[in-house]
């Protein structure tokens, strides 16, 4: 996995919040691909699943739960660094983890959150700008990281040779 996205520009930008590590940052680039092939933040999360189901009976209209008719792979690694960064992140998506969760709960305030870190990321690679409350010596760490599992992966291609 090293090997192929230690170049591309798409990870390196996820990379940049706190609490998405080197997994997360890569499954959202793959699984996102073009983001230009979603014209809204709604196409977006309902191609995970985060979106709210519906039901409708006549005039009766009620929202309930997450759809979970999307991509479950993708939906799990936004829900598991969502976790992440509503215990590490001090810039915006930490904020609103704080107040959902003032609001609706822990358990809901997670899934609203990963909802809203999964929009997030498909607008910073339409729009290539790093998130805003990004810690360099962070990133600093994750391509390093990023650097020695490379090392490692080619260790272990000789190895096997």
């Amino acid at each position: 996995m090293a090997r192929h996205v230690r170049d591309e520009p798409g990870v390196r930008l996820l990379l940049s919040i706190t609490g998405v590590g080197i997994v997360t940052a890569a499954t959202l680039w793959a699984y996102i691909g073009d983001p230009a092939r979603f014209r809204t933040a709604k196409q977006v999360t309902r191609y995970a699943g985060l979106d709210a189901s519906v039901h409708q009976s006549g005039e009766r209209e009620r929202h309930g739960r997450i759809s979970r008719n999307g991509c479950r792979l993708l939906r799990t690694a936004v829900v598991e660094a969502a976790h992440s960064v509503a215990r590490h992140d001090l810039g915006p998506l930490g904020l609103c983890y704080r107040r959902k969760q003032r609001q609706i709960g822990r358990h809901k305030a997670v899934v609203a959150l990963a909802r809203k870190l999964l929009v997030v990321a498909w607008r910073m690679l339409l729009t290539g700008k790093v998130y805003q409350a990004t810690k360099p010596a962070l990133v600093e760490q994750k391509q390093r990281q990023l650097e020695e599992w490379l090392e490692a992966a080619l260790d272990w291609e000789a190895v096997l040779r």
